[in-house]
C-alpha cells in the first residue's frame, strides 16, 4: 500500500467494505470551479454535485469518477475565505488548498486527441511540472522528451508507447513513479523503484524451487512464513492487535512491536477509524510491554500507507511537543506543512530501536523520520526504500495511470532523503542471509543479543 493523493481506485476499494459513507457536504456559496494550489486539479461544484480534472498547462482531462466518489475523497472542508477553501480527509490530516476560478477553462470542455504524439506531450508536461525529483536522480528530463518525440509515428502502437514511456523513465528509481497500462486485456505497469535487496532475493529463491508455480504466490508465502517466525522469535507467544497488523510481545527485557503496514487497522478504512483502532491498540500494548527497558520497532517488511497512523503511533514514544518533520509542495504557494508530536497522557520513555530494511517504504519511512526525531531512539537495521513523498495519481488521454512523487519531506532538521533512504544510525543487514527464508529471523535474533549484551 503506497500513499496516496485523490486516488480514485482506493476509494472505490474503501467504498466496498463500507456500509456507509460520509460524503462532503459543500454549502452553496462554496459551489464552483476551484483549483488545487499545486498538484493540477479542479474541482468543479454545481448544484452540490462534483467533478474532478487533471489540469496542466497544457491539457485538461476529467476523470472518469461519480460524484460521490470524489466526494468520498474529500470529507473534511474548510472555508478559508470566499475564494479559498481547504480539502482533506479529516481535521488533522493534510489540507489541500484550492482557489476559486471564474469558470472552467476552456480547454476541460475540449476532446483531446488520443494520439501517441499527445499522450507523450502530456505525460512529459505533467512530469515536468509536478515531479520534484528529477536532480535527485540525476535525470535530463527536457532531452529524454526530445529523444522520445523522435520515435513517435503515426502507426505506433500501443506497445510501442509503452516502451518509449519506459525509456523516458529510466533512471528514475523512485517508487512512487510508475504508469499503469492495459496492453492486449492485461494490467502491465512501468515502474523502477523496487527494492534493490529483498525482491533480488525472492527473486533468486524463487527460481531454485519448483514447488510453487508463481512468483506472486512465492511472494506470499515468503511472508507468511516471516510472520511466523515473529512467533518463534516470541518463544511462542506472539499477540496480534488492530485488525492483526500489528504483533507484539517481549523477550526478557525487550519489548516488540512489529507494524506490518500504516493502514489497514479499521474495517471500513477510514481515516479517523484508522487513528482510533492503532490508538487503542498501542494503550493495550504498551500496558503490557510498557515495563521492558528496550522496545523494537520492527518496520523491516512495512511498505506504507497514512503519515497521520505513523505520527500518532510517535505521539506514545514522548512526553513532549518535538517537531518531526515538514513537507511542500512542487508548484504550490502554501508555505511548507509542519508536523508535531501530540504526545500521550502515558508516554513510554525507554530505549526505543527502529528497526528498517530496504523494503521499508512510503509511511513506514515518514514514520521512520518522526520517530528519528525522539531522544530515545535508536534507528538500526538497513537503508529505507527513499520513496517518501505521497503519489500524485493523473490520468493520460488514453486512459493510463500514472503515479508520480511531487511532495518533498524533509526531517526535523530540515534534510531531505528522497532518493537516498533513511539511513540507520547502526547497520544491521536484515535480508542477505544465504537462506531468504530466514533471514529475517536470524537478522532479528541478532539484534536482540546487541541490545541484551549492551551494545545497543
Amino acid at each position: 500500500m503506497l500513499k496516496k493523493l485523490f486516488s480514485l481506485s482506493l476509494i472505490l476499494l474503501i467504498l466496498s467494505g463500507c456500509k456507509e459513507t460520509q460524503l462532503l457536504s459543500v454549502e452553496q456559496p462554496y459551489w464552483g470551479t476551484w483549483e488545487s494550489s499545486g498538484y493540477g486539479y479542479i474541482v468543479d461544484i454545481v448544484d452540490g454535485e462534483f467533478a474532478l480534472y487533471d489540469i496542466d498547462s497544457k491539457y485538461c482531462v476529467k476523470q472518469d469518477a461519480s460524484s460521490k466518489e470524489i466526494a468520498q475523497l474529500l470529507t473534511h472542508f474548510e472555508a478559508v475565505s470566499n475564494t479559498k477553501i481547504g480539502l482533506g480527509q479529516s481535521a488533522n490530516s493534510k489540507l489541500y488548498y484550492f482557489n476559486r476560478l471564474d469558470k472552467l477553462p476552456s480547454r476541460c470542455n475540449q476532446t483531446i486527441k488520443n494520439s501517441p504524439a499527445v499522450v507523450v506531450d502530456q505525460f512529459a508536461t505533467m512530469m515536468q511540472e509536478h515531479y520534484a525529483f528529477f536532480d535527485v536522480y540525476g535525470v535530463n528530463w527536457e532531452t529524454r522528451v526530445e529523444q522520445a518525440k523522435l520515435k513517435i509515428r503515426p502507426q505506433t502502437s500501443d506497445r510501442e508507447l509503452f516502451e518509449i514511456l519506459s525509456e523516458m523513465m529510466v533512471g528514475l528509481n523512485d517508487g512512487h513513479l510508475y504508469i499503469n497500462a492495459t496492453l492486449d486485456g492485461e494490467l502491465e505497469q512501468i515502474s523502477y523503484g523496487d527494492s534493490k535487496v529483498l525482491k533480488p532475493a525472492l527473486d533468486r529463491a524463487f527460481s531454485q524451487q519448483s514447488k510453487i508455480k508463481t512468483r506472486s504466490e512465492f511472494g506470499k508465502a515468503w511472508y507468511k512464513g516471516t510472520l511466523g517466525k515473529v512467533d518463534e522469535l516470541l518463544n511462542g507467544e506472539a499477540n496480534y492487535s488492530a485488525n492483526n497488523l500489528i504483533l507484539w510481545g517481549s523477550v526478557n527485557n525487550i519489548g516488540y512491536i512489529k507494524l506490518r503496514n500504516m493502514f489497514g487497522f479499521s474495517e471500513d478504512g477510514s481515516l479517523s477509524n484508522e487513528i482510533e483502532a492503532v490508538n487503542k491498540a498501542m494503550v493495550n500494548i504498551l500496558s503490557e510491554i510498557g515495563n521492558k527497558p528496550n522496545i523494537v520497532i520492527d518496520l523491516t517488511t512495512n511498505s506504507g500507507g497514512h503519515d497521520e497512523v505513523g505520527r500518532a503511533i510517535a505521539n506514545f514514544f514522548t512526553d513532549k511537543k518535538l517537531k518531526l518533520y515538514s513537507h511542500s509542495t512542487l508548484g504550490s504557494t502554501e508555505a511548507p506543512q509542519e508536523y508535531f508530536t501530540n504526545p500521550s497522557s502515558a508516554p513510554y520513555l525507554g530505549k526505543v530501536i527502529v528497526y528498517t530494511s530496504d523494503h521499508t517504504v512510503s509511511a513506514a519511512e515518514t514514520f521512520t523520520m518522526a520517530m528519528k526525531a525522539l531522544p530515545n531512539v535508536t534507528h538500526v537495521g538497513t537503508t529505507t526504500r527513499g520513496a517518501l513523498s505521497d503519489i500524485l495519481d493523473k490520468t493520460l488521454a488514453n486512459g493510463w495511470e500514472v503515479g508520480l512523487s511531487n511532495m518533498t519531506y524533509l526531517d526535523s532538521n530540515d534534510k531531505l532523503w528522497e532518493g537516498i533512504g533513511v539511513i540507520p544510525e547502526i547497520k544491521l543487514e536484515v535480508f542477505n542471509n544465504e537462506d531468504i527464508l530466514t533471514s529475517h529471523l536470524v537478522a532479528t535474533q541478532q539484534l536482540f543479543k546487541m541490545i541484551e549484551t549492551g551494545q545497543l
